[in-house]
């Protein structure tokens, strides 16, 4: 997961939620940019940092560069490169059941996909599980400033997954509300934008932009 400087607040209450599950995490990673967090721990609230030395499975991967929503999983793919795991993203405006994990490993195995989404249209959202090894090098390579800064976490990796012919399945939203509920003071219904609102405009462009990208 990862978070910013006006919702760091919340990351405390999504974490108890995340070691309370059925199915414990082997680890939870908290991807955190130095540029909005430059004094580290001293940058962060309190009891966030009591609960996660109190917790040894939770850890935060400090990084540099600010890829926005991106730190939310690319710092952990290249940390644990060709590691074989299941890679679950998690967000910092929502609570989520004890069931969670389980359900997501569940319908993961069930499908017998490399990833899977309990969210959005097209099989692109924000409750999704991944097998780690689904992902090579080049998905980070082929990254560029220009996608980082449109803020399209979502597309880029439904088309690399697409690209590299891996099986993908999902659900739509109403499935979200039996495992996890939103917990977000600052901006409800955000869909990860500062504004808190995606136009058609933007999702055309940023589909226009996302094709340009070839793997191989």
């Amino acid at each position: 997961m990862t978070s910013w400087p006006k919702r760091i607040n919340n990351v405390f209450h999504v974490l108890k939620t995340l070691v309370n599950q059925e199915i414990k995490p082997d680890l939870i990673e908290i991807n955190l940019s130095l540029i909005e967090f430059p004094n580290k721990e001293n940058s962060l609230p309190t009891e966030l940092i009591s609960f996660i030395h109190e917790n040894k499975n939770i850890e935060i991967n400090w990084v540099k560069k600010n890829t926005g929503v991106f730190k939310k999983i690319i710092p952990t793919i290249k940390k644990f490169y060709g590691m074989d795991y299941y890679l679950l993203s998690v967000d910092d405006d929502f609570l989520y059941r004890k069931d969670y994990i389980s359900k997501m490993i569940n319908y993961l195995e069930k499908y017998n996909s490399d990833s899977f989404c309990l969210a959005g249209n097209k099989i692109i959202g924000n409750a999704m599980i991944y097998k780690s090894l689904s992902f090579d090098y080049d998905f980070i390579e082929k990254l560029t400033d220009e996608i980082i800064n449109a803020r399209i976490s979502d597309l880029y990796i439904l088309h690399y997954l697409k690209s590299k012919k891996k099986i993908i399945k999902g659900f739509r939203h109403k499935r979200l509300k039996q495992i996890r509920f939103p917990f977000n003071p600052i901006f409800p219904n955000s869909n990860n934008t500062k504004t808190g609102k995606y136009s058609k405009k933007s999702i055309k462009n940023s589909v226009k932009l996302i094709k340009k990208i070839k793997f191989l």
